[in-house]
């Protein structure tokens, strides 16, 4: 590869030959489940980590802010799925993403559309939670049920990114206005910061 089609911040070193960054561009709800489940059992504890990408509903912060999740609640049952964030750099997100960061409790919602007030004001001030979306607990659930049949590492590095794509409880920036205060390509920064910043350290091999 030619080194003017290398981002300059990228320092390739390979942990080793068999090294392989298995990209998926998913859908979104329960069939995250669906996806990730066959790839846990084929790689198994050839795993080194997972990072998800997506956009969320913002219950803190603003439009185009980047959510770290620390933990998923799934609003239909009221469990709850742990993340190992593992040596993770706030700082580094922030000042590589020139955006703001929230790091906290995510909701997984089973659609937008069911989005209730009350339910979405007891998560963010009794709960914590900075926003919603629609896959992050099938993927967290899936990944603990692995760990828990000793099919992936117990350490496995998980992390949860998401930018803010709109505000539920702001009336005026919630989905249903979303045509007349969103433009189409609002997040695409924010979705290529994040994904720079994953890859930068995937390559280095001080993040995986």
């Amino acid at each position: 590869m030619h080194p003017q089609h290398i981002d300059p911040e990228i320092n390739l070193k390979p942990a080793g030959k068999n090294h392989i960054i298995l990209h998926i561009g998913y859908t979104f709800g329960a069939q995250a489940h669906h996806i990730i489940k066959p790839i846990l059992m084929l790689f198994g504890s050839k795993i080194r980590s997972m990072n998800v990408i997506g956009k969320a509903g913002g219950l803190t912060g603003h439009r185009t802010d980047i959510l770290l999740a620390k933990k998923v609640f799934f609003d239909k049952t009221h469990d709850v799925a742990e993340l190992n964030l593992g040596n993770l750099n706030i700082e580094a997100l922030k000042k590589s993403t020139n955006s703001n960061v929230h790091l906290g409790p995510l909701l997984t919602v089973a659609g937008t559309i069911l989005q209730n007030n009350a339910l979405l004001n007891f998560y963010k001030n009794v709960m914590g939670c900075l926003g919603l979306e629609m896959e992050a607990y099938y993927y967290a659930r899936e990944i603990e049920n692995s760990i828990k049949r000793d099919l992936v590492d117990p350490n496995l590095i998980t992390r949860f990114f998401y930018y803010v794509s709109d505000l539920p409880l702001d009336p005026s920036q919630n989905l249903a206005m979303e045509e007349h205060h969103v433009s189409w390509d609002e997040g695409i920064g924010s979705m290529n910061a994040i994904q720079r910043f994953v890859l930068k350290h995937i390559m280095s091999v001080d993040f995986l």
